[in-house]
């Protein structure tokens, strides 16, 4: 058995079924994915929200529990850790290392929180500009988006 939790931030599951159909029927059909009906967002941004969902805590919790800005002392609350403990190999990735839910203001993890921990690995190819040179792309966020 294999466990992944697919978040989509900011999309509700209405707009998730009629804008992403294609991605809707894979994750349904090819994954046999669990649904979790009745799941709605707690406060307003991203933070709140997956903070409760991954660490069981409600925000102003987590933020009062972490050491010195790191996430470090909570990682045996991680949605995963339980499936570490048993044998399975974990993996923790976010799109945007410079915005993830433990690195927005903040220092995030000194170790890594999984077995497979992405971040630096997103960092460097985020920050090289030879990355979207080569694959010719352009970032999904920029300074534009900011209101």
């Amino acid at each position: 058995m294999s466990v992944l939790v697919l978040g989509l931030d900011s999309v509700s599951y209405l707009n998730f079924d009629r804008h992403l159909p294609k991605t809707a029927k894979f994750v349904r059909e090819k994954l046999d994915a669990f649904e979790l009906y009745g799941y709605n967002k707690a406060r307003d941004n991203s933070y709140p929200n997956q903070v409760l969902l991954i660490l069981g805590l409600k925000d102003y919790e987590a933020t009062q529990a972490v050491s010195g800005g790191f996430y470090d002392n909570l990682s045996t609350r991680l949605l995963w850790h339980m499936y570490g403990e048993r044998g399975y190999r974990t993996m923790f990735l976010e799109e945007s290392p410079h915005y993830g839910i433990f690195d927005y203001m903040s220092p995030g993890f000194q170790r890594a929180p999984a077995d497979y921990y992405l971040r630096p690995i997103v960092m460097a190819m985020d920050d090289s500009p030879k990355i979207t040179e080569d694959c010719n792309v352009s970032p999904v966020w920029d300074s534009r988006c900011r209101s």
